[in-house]
């Protein structure tokens, strides 16, 4: 399941995974806040 989050030291989203670090995979800053996409919403409907 994908989450993105916003680094706020890089200025960029990024994508985790569940069980990631919540980290930025750039720059290596903590991820403060992270939100499932809609991506992973639409295939939960799917299903």
């Amino acid at each position: 399941m994908a989450f993105t989050a916003f680094c706020t030291t890089c200025q960029r989203t990024v994508y985790i995974e569940l069980h990631d670090t919540p980290v930025c995979p750039v720059c290596s800053s903590p991820l403060l806040e992270t939100i499932k996409t809609d991506e992973e919403d639409e295939k939960q409907t799917l299903s």
